[in-house]
């Protein structure tokens, strides 16, 4: 496949990729992460490249300086209902590309995650936090709502209780508790943070790929179905993964008690 994508010069993000994990870093902390329409394009073909690269197994998503993300930039406001509706439609589509994509995504969320930020979050697999983290969700303020799928995918997340708090009050909420309402998977000290965060990943990378892949497949698509076709889409995953060699090698190694060395095919 063409790895174009790593050697493109992004303006508003960082991407690195060290060994299988790669980091993508958002890049405007002059603006604490907020992201224009050039940043969530950025995103796209950033996600789209890795999710086709089969030597990246994982990816953790953190903000510069002392911001996770903001949402957008709202220096730009959209000039009619028109505008806004397509531009709420680009940037819902750009995180549904960081949802879709076949790896392991986890936020490592170093700061604000407000707004849009959240929104970000959510789309994410996983979400480890820094104990200067804070959450909230402030669109009422500016006269408007989080549109991003934070009424949604936070209602399915922690409940309609949450969501409504946060959508209505406009408050912030720290890290800890954050914890507690399982918006977050993990609470850490800041500066240990990004160390934390390639732990997680590299505790998920030693197991099989493909397996993974169709665990979030699986568990992406079965959430809000009926039980019946959720079984349904857990038996196909199952046989895919039974048709694969890191299933073959999985096996091998448990039989011999070895490590497996799985080869993401």
């Amino acid at each position: 496949m063409s790895k174009d994508y790593l050697n493109e010069a992004y303006q508003d993000v960082i991407l690195e990729v060290r060994g299988r994990i790669a980091y993508v870093t958002l890049n405007r902390p002059h603006k604490l992460n907020a992201m224009t329409m050039n940043t969530k394009g950025e995103i796209v073909r950033i996600f789209q490249g890795l999710d086709q690269d089969p030597d990246v197994w994982g990816v953790i998503v953190t903000g510069a300086g002392k911001s996770f993300n903001v949402g957008s930039d709202v220096s730009h406001h959209p000039a009619s209902c028109e505008e806004a509706f397509d531009e709420i439609t680009f940037s819902q589509n750009v995180l549904n590309t960081i949802e879709k994509c076949s790896k392991p995504v986890i936020a490592a969320i170093n700061g604000y995650c407000l707004g849009g930020g959240i929104e970000l979050a959510l789309v994410c697999d996983l979400r480890i936090a820094s104990e200067k983290a804070s959450f909230g969700l402030p669109e009422a303020k500016l006269g408007v709502i989080p549109s991003y799928g934070g009424t949604q995918r936070l209602t399915r997340l922690c409940g309609a209780a949450l969501a409504k708090d946060l959508c209505f009050t406009c408050r912030r909420m720290p890290a800890d508790e954050a914890l507690s309402w399982h918006l977050i998977n993990r609470l850490v000290p800041h500066e240990q943070l990004m160390d934390e965060a390639t732990k997680y990943m590299e505790e998920i990378l030693a197991n099989a790929p493909i397996a993974l892949k169709y665990c979030k497949y699986s568990i992406n698509n079965g959430a809000e179905i009926s039980l019946e076709k959720g079984l349904e889409i857990e038996k196909l995953s199952f046989a895919m993964c039974i048709a694969s060699e890191d299933c073959a090698e999985g096996m091998a190694a448990f039989a011999e008690k070895r490590e497996p060395q799985f080869k993401n095919r």
